[in-house]
């Protein structure tokens, strides 16, 4: 999973790469206590943040962004892409360079059951490595615009 950095249409104060967050003057859209928020005040604790009940819908807080009353927040590929689809053209992805932070996936398994976890982990890679992870990820995002690959553990160089 990937948080990227959601913005309105016409934002152009803000780096790319979130270098000025804090001296921008801009103001944060947030849920209080959840995962993008938190890590938002992590990376950014001088900058100014404007905070929703976390019982509150991710669309609440895009919403503040387009009446302008945050500048700027932190959301999911799948939340931005459904806000957009029923709202085109009025909130854009800042940067698909420089997403806020990366969460791996993962599975939970019985405490201790080693040989499972290591099993789907082992699946997880041959998938990888024989484009099948990469086909079923394709399937939502086509133009491989929003949802992270991983990286591949190896790549063959052409032979001379």
């Amino acid at each position: 999973m990937s948080l990227y950095s959601v913005v309105r249409s016409d934002e152009t104060r803000i780096a790319s790469d979130l270098s000025n967050l804090e001296t921008s003057g801009v103001v944060v859209g947030a849920l209080d206590g959840e995962v993008g928020t938190l890590t938002a005040q992590a990376r950014f604790p001088k900058a100014k943040y404007v905070f929703l009940p976390q019982m509150s819908d991710m669309g609440a807080v895009l919403q503040d962004v387009v009446s302008k009353k945050a500048d700027i927040t932190f959301v999911s590929p799948q939340v931005f892409v459904n806000y957009d689809t029923n709202n085109p053209g009025k909130l854009k992805v800042l940067s698909r360079e420089y997403p806020l932070a990366t969460f791996p996936g993962g599975f939970m398994v019985k405490a201790g059951d080693r040989e499972l976890a290591d099993f789907i982990s082992h699946s997880q890679a041959f998938l990888n490595s024989v484009g099948v992870l990469d086909r079923i990820l394709d399937k939502y995002d086509p133009g491989r615009q929003l949802i992270l690959r991983p990286a591949k553990l190896y790549r063959i160089e052409n032979e001379r």
